[in-house]
């Protein structure tokens, strides 16, 4: 019996896992891990604000740049509600042991829970907002070209992707 639950539970782990993403060449791809916000893009693996920003910047595309800093702004609020949020619930539950503060106790974990949610929401509005600009990018700035070149006595091609 316990060897047909053990394959039973590995099958169902095997029919909802993927091991790899298809990273297509010569595109933008948003990297899924377990440090969030990695870019690989033509062989070079971008990681964190400063390298996103050179990326997206030298594009020179302002709805790319505006999502980037949708991200940014995201990001940074999410992250710092969430804090003051996880705080607030700490002291709210060590206010309800003192008898005259169950009032503010309670309030500050209401706060606190509401701040943690809306931490997590912008957390994830600022991911959405990087695979939104890696998505445009793709759609605007991944063109393949193919060039014809005539010289005396040669002739080449080039296809740039």
């Amino acid at each position: 019996m316990l060897r047909l639950f053990a394959i039973c539970f590995l099958g169902l782990i095997c029919s909802f896992s993927q091991a790899q993403q298809r990273l297509e060449p010569g595109q933008m791809h948003y990297i899924i891990n377990p440090k969030p916000n990695n870019i690989l893009y033509r062989d070079t693996l971008y990681r964190g604000s400063k390298q996103f920003m050179s990326l997206f910047y030298r594009t020179r595309d302002q709805q790319l740049i505006d999502l980037y800093l949708k991200h940014q702004s995201n990001k940074v609020t999410g992250q710092i509600l969430g804090v003051a949020g996880s705080f607030a619930i700490i002291f709210g539950i060590r206010n309800l042991s003192d008898e005259n503060k169950k009032g503010t106790g309670w309030a500050m974990i209401g706060g606190g829970f509401a701040s943690l949610i809306t931490g997590g929401y912008l957390t994830l509005q600022g991911q959405k907002n990087l695979a939104l600009a890696v998505t445009l990018f793709n759609q605007r700035h991944n063109k393949a070209v193919l060039g014809v070149g005539v010289a005396p006595q040669q002739a080449g091609f080039v296809y740039k992707f």
